[in-house]
């Protein structure tokens, strides 16, 4: 049976929607439609949006509305990105829309924005070699590592197309400066993150972005006989060196492009060739990747019932990733997490989660001793800390803090009313937290020794009483006390009496 599903796009430049026909595993796109905005020109000018702005998108919006009608959609998504997220009354934007349209607006966050790319991007890899993956944009630019596996590395840079144009407006600089503004802005964005990219060893760059486009189009026309699918750094090179000190009208009549591109292909260029002197790359491969496009085929991978447990392997990578950043214990943090994962299989029968559940522990397990590059004292706050200042490309801000909770609550304190990121959480939530953290106490009561010296674990129910049984080589007292001490919130929320018993294995 198939289905019509719509995803609305609010971008900096143009709102778009597309509408398309989902049948088994084949998506037919039905409508495409683009209406040009200037939300990025308020928001990096001002930092707000105008009044006038939000009351043009609510138009375009009621006329997407009829669109939608026409077509009987039912399944409708709209998302917003740098534009909305950074402006000062973005809430007031997302409740109009909401009131005067009907459409609920969720803003995405520059991780969910790598990641819906990279999802896309990996099927055009060959090979298990990590790629570099480059989205630039008119307010944030998105930088990924990933392999045929996923996501291993992100980073959000404030060097989008617009955005600097604005900021060198604002500081009102002569036209003269602005390539060197360019090149030191992109720069400086760039080098923090030299050290960490370098940990993957990459074989090729990749681009997606209408200025990237732009620009391609620009050097097929000056050599009509060539068809780019990728962009030369010595053409790039070339092209720049040529046209960074054209005014944008020079841009605008001598390309023969269109005058909101001739505003940003300067900046275009230099983030580009920035960025393949980075990874040192000959060239950028270039891929039209339109965000409505990859949010629509997320929603149809999604319907997929394997696709939480297809994700688990990809979440533990990158939760890897951000311990092994901050040095964490690795091998503790493996142990504990497949702990408590065998612990949340043998006992579904009891807690009745499901596979988005097991990566909400999968994800605290691995980072619930993270706070300890901080400080050993009050160790879970500062793991919870640091979870909540995570931007996770698979995870909401609800499920985040879902998340931060079950960190918190893996050691000997419970919640209370005046915990405020507990409270904040609606109560199904708050329930799940507590299900989950009574599990990770007793996965990580198994290695309090921190040596991995429990390989397995195993649960027999007798009515009232539950048996965990383990195989291991520390001495029986060692395991029973520390068990004895983090069992009680599993016993006082299942109701249900929990014992250890200890088979002793020879090392």
């Amino acid at each position: 049976m198939s289905e019509i599903i719509t995803v609305i796009d609010i971008g900096s430049s143009a709102i778009r929607m597309c509408v398309a026909e989902h049948s088994g595993k084949k998506l037919n796109l039905l409508e495409n439609l683009s209406h040009p905005v200037p939300i990025g020109k308020d928001t990096f000018r001002t930092g707000r949006l105008s009044r006038e702005t939000i009351n043009g998108c609510i138009e375009i919006l009621r006329d997407y509305r009829h669109v939608i009608e026409m077509f009987r959609s039912r399944n409708v998504a709209a998302y917003a990105t740098t534009a909305i997220r950074e402006a000062s009354n973005r809430d007031v934007f997302i409740d109009n829309v909401r009131s005067l349209t009907g459409i609920e607006v969720e803003v995405l966050s520059p991780a969910q924005t790598s990641f819906l790319l990279s999802e896309q991007l990996k099927k055009k890899i060959k090979g298990s070699q990590c790629s570099v993956g480059f989205s630039l944009g008119a307010g944030r630019s998105e930088l990924m590592v990933f392999s045929k596996d996923g996501l291993l590395f992100n980073a959000s840079l404030d060097i989008g197309f617009m955005k600097m144009n604005q900021d060198f407006r604002k500081n009102k600089y002569t036209e003269e400066y602005y390539p060197a503004f360019l090149e030191t802005t992109v720069e400086n964005e760039l080098r923090p993150f030299l050290s960490e990219v370098a940990k993957y060893p990459t074989l090729s760059l990749h681009g997606t972005g209408q200025e990237l486009d732009e620009i391609r189009f620009v050097l097929n026309r000056r050599n009509p006989g060539e068809k780019r699918n990728s962009l030369a750094f010595k053409e790039l090179t070339k092209l720049y060196k040529e046209i960074k000190n054209y005014s944008v009208e020079e841009l605008y009549h001598k390309l023969q492009i269109s005058y909101e591109s001739a505003e940003g292909i300067v900046a275009t260029l230099v983030t580009a060739i920035s960025l393949m002197r980075m990874f040192r790359a000959a060239e950028l491969k270039l891929f039209r990747m339109p965000l409505g496009e990859c949010l629509l085929s997320n929603i149809v991978a999604r319907k997929s019932e394997d696709y939480t447990e297809k994700m688990s392997e990809g979440i533990r990578r990158y939760v890897e990733n951000i311990g092994t950043a901050l040095a964490f214990d690795v091998e503790h943090a493996r142990h504990v997490a497949s702990l408590a994962l065998d612990v949340f299989d043998e006992t579904k029968s009891l807690h009745l989660m499901g596979h988005t559940e097991r990566n909400y522990l999968l994800t605290a397990a691995i980072l619930h001793d993270i706070g300890n590059v901080i400080s050993t004292r009050s160790r879970q706050k500062h793991s919870q800390y640091i979870v909540n200042a995570q931007d996770f490309p698979f995870f909401n801000e609800e499920e985040k803090n879902i998340i931060g909770n079950i960190v918190r609550y893996h050691r000997s304190s419970l919640p209370k009313k005046t915990h405020v990121e507990f409270m904040a959480l609606p109560h199904k939530a708050r329930m799940t937290v507590m299900k989950l953290a009574s599990l990770l106490r007793i996965a990580d009561s198994l290695d309090n020794s921190q040596r991995q010296n429990v390989k397995h674990i195993r649960f027999n129910r007798e009515e009232s009483r539950l048996t965990a049984t383990v195989d291991s080589s520390d001495e029986p007292f060692s395991i029973e006390n520390s068990f004895n001490t983090k069992k009680d919130l599993f016993e006082d929320f299942f109701g249900i009496k929990l014992q250890l018993a200890v088979e002793r294995t020879r090392k």
